[in-house]
């Protein structure tokens, strides 16, 4: 399967240890939503974000790393707009994403499906929490490609969650994770 991975600098870890050592892999900081191109989502099967989001983003953007006072904006809806996804799944652990106008955008460009979680959502930064660990599940179910239709994937994701929470300590990261939804 070939997988983007767009993330927070500070997330990072626990990014790679979701995605793998074979994803093509974006930092912001230093990445932002004037270098990142359009085009670069094109021929994945997997774009998973692990950035910030905001329910009243009024810039439409979601979040890289920021410093206090001012947030990085790394990847802006007009990008969304103008790439070319032919069936790639989206994963976003970004906070509100369903709140925007992100997942229709996803959805118009493209996407097969995008999964994502509505208010409030966990994840880690050195090891894999919450969201992270959902999408951490769907990545092994899926192996080469999308067999299935995504909401199985999910689904059989979610049921692994279930049975381990106990082991995974954070059991409100673990809820938040199983709250994400599927949108086609």
């Amino acid at each position: 399967m070939k997988i983007l991975a767009y993330t927070d600098k500070r997330f990072l870890m626990a990014t790679m240890k979701v995605v793998g050592r074979e994803a093509d892999v974006f930092v912001s900081p230093p990445m932002d939503k004037w270098k990142f191109k359009a085009e670069w989502m094109q021929g994945y099967d997997l774009i998973y974000l692990d950035l910030h989001g905001e329910r009243d983003a009024r810039d439409l953007c979601v979040y890289g790393g920021s410093n206090p006072g001012w947030k990085i904006r790394a990847l802006g809806i007009e990008t969304v707009w103008r790439a070319f996804l032919k069936g790639a799944v989206v994963f976003a652990t970004s906070c509100y994403l369903p709140e925007t106008p992100f997942v229709k955008a996803f959805l118009d460009a493209g996407a097969r499906a995008v999964i994502a979680g509505e208010g409030v959502n966990w994840g880690g930064k050195t090891r894999m929490m919450g969201a992270q660990l959902l999408a951490r599940e769907i990545l092994s179910r899926a192996g080469e490609g999308w067999e299935m239709p995504v909401g199985d994937y999910v689904s059989l994701a979610k049921d692994g969650l279930r049975k381990s929470w106990r082991r995974l300590m954070n059991r409100e990261a673990v809820e938040d994770a199983l709250a994400f939804e599927v949108y086609i």
